[in-house]
Formats: structure tokens, sequence, C-alpha cells
């Protein structure tokens, strides 16, 4: 498997893939080059991915041909908005791969303009559901519509988090979440439920009740749904030790 992401920078993008190649690697061979965002690698992302630090990365050109049969991953990250400029060479090099699979990490940049990608694409990924969402927006007159898309978890790391917990000597902890209109990623269910598991003491708290989760979740004794203003948000906020506040993709 043949594994393309920018190594130009040691950024987070190319720490989610990282995550992604230590699953893959259980199972398979890994070939990994750094896409063409700038001539050179930043080698902590080199030892992130797994390379020695005595070991060449090379940066790949897209006019390379591609050994037929081979299985294709792009962890685009900020490539995205550069694939335009090797679009013609992806398209020749990629002619005979057994599969092509991309990741969007934060960008989409212009890939929804080559709808060529829908007969060699096997599956798109997102970071976010928003960003899966604005894709489906933008191909929704394409045959890339046909694509399989999926959203990934977020490799988040609760350690820091989860240290809160001993702390509190067996105290409940209140864990709660205002704007429930916000929509939730796919896997919010499981993050939650993962939190619930790791916190035996913790009761998350939620105003309004975000419907998908409520109906998911109701009757599950660590988890409280409360309608829209059922008490003023100051006292909501007021119980709470620890606030979840949503986010955007693209906040800085």
């Amino acid at each position: 498997m043949q594994i393309f992401t920018p190594l130009h920078s040691f950024n987070g993008g190319v720490r989610s893939c990282a995550t992604i190649v230590q699953g893959l690697k259980a199972d398979r061979e890994i070939g990994i080059a750094s896409l063409p965002v700038k001539s050179t690698i930043d080698y902590r992302a080199a030892l992130a991915m797994g390379f020695n630090e005595d070991e060449k990365v090379a940066v790949w050109n897209p006019a390379n041909p591609i050994p037929p049969g081979t299985h294709v991953l792009f962890y685009l990250n900020d490539y995205a908005e550069l694939f335009v400029r090797h679009a013609a060479q992806w398209r020749a090099s990629l002619a005979g791969a057994a599969s092509v699979q991309m990741v969007f990490n934060a960008q989409i940049g212009s890939l929804n303009k080559y709808p060529w990608l829908a007969e060699i694409l096997a599956c798109t990924y997102f970071q976010s559901t928003e960003l899966r969402d604005y894709w489906r927006f933008l191909i929704k007159d394409s045959s890339l519509v046909d694509v399989p898309q999926m959203v990934l978890p977020p490799p988040v790391v609760l350690d820091d988090f989860l240290a809160l917990a001993p702390r509190r000597d067996g105290d409940v902890l209140n864990i709660g979440r205002l704007s429930g209109f916000v929509p939730l990623p796919d896997d919010a269910r499981d993050m939650y439920l993962r939190l619930a598991e790791k916190l035996p003491n913790a009761r998350f708290l939620f105003m309004p009740a975000p419907a998908e989760l409520a109906g998911e979740l109701a009757g599950h004794p660590q988890f409280e749904f409360h309608e829209h203003n059922a008490m003023p948000p100051a006292v909501f906020l007021g119980n709470l030790d620890i606030f979840f506040m949503p986010a955007r993709v693209n906040w800085s």
C-alpha cells in the first residue's frame, strides 16, 4: 500500500495520518512519500510516520508512474489546495492503481471539480461531519456523489482530560454541554460512552438535549437531558465542573 501525505511541516494533520498509518502497519506493507507542497521534509513529521532518523524521505513527483495493482491512500491535508497543479499527472499515474482512497483533513480545494476521480476512488474520508456535508454539497450534481463517504473519529488523546477524575475523590464530576442545537459529529455517541466508561463518577448534562443523542442514550444513568431553557443558562453552567464547547472546523 502506498500512502501520500504532506511532510513539509509537523502539524495536527501529520499526527492524524500517523494514527492511520499505525493501524494499517499491523497487517500490510506500507510505503510513505511526501506530497509536493514543498521540496523539503520536516523530520519531526517523518519520525511521526515511523521513519528512522537516517532514512531518506522522498517528495513524490506526481508524474512518476505508480505500479499497477497498488492500493493508494492520500491523506491530503493542505495539498488539497494544490492538487489542481498536478491533476493531469495524477490522472495518468493512478490509472493502474488497484484502489484509491482520499482523506480530507480541513481543506477540500477543487477536488470536487474532477469527475474522473469517481472512476478510481473507492472511498473518501473526512475529519468532521461538517466537512463531509460541505463535500456533499459541492458534488451533488457530480458523478462523485456515488463514491462512499465516511467520517473518521478524531485521534483525541483523553489522558489529560481523564487525569481530572482522581483529584475529585469520588465526588460527582458534572460535565455539560449548552447549545445542543449545534449538530453533533457522527461519532459523538461513541465518544461520550467512552468518557462515561472511563469516568464512572461523571454525570453528563445537556441543555437543550441533542435529539439524536438523547434518543440513543435515554435511560443511561450517567446522562441527563434537559429541554431548551429548562433552567437559566447561568444556573446550568454554574452546576458544571467541565463545559464542552461546540466548535467549528474552521475555527483557529
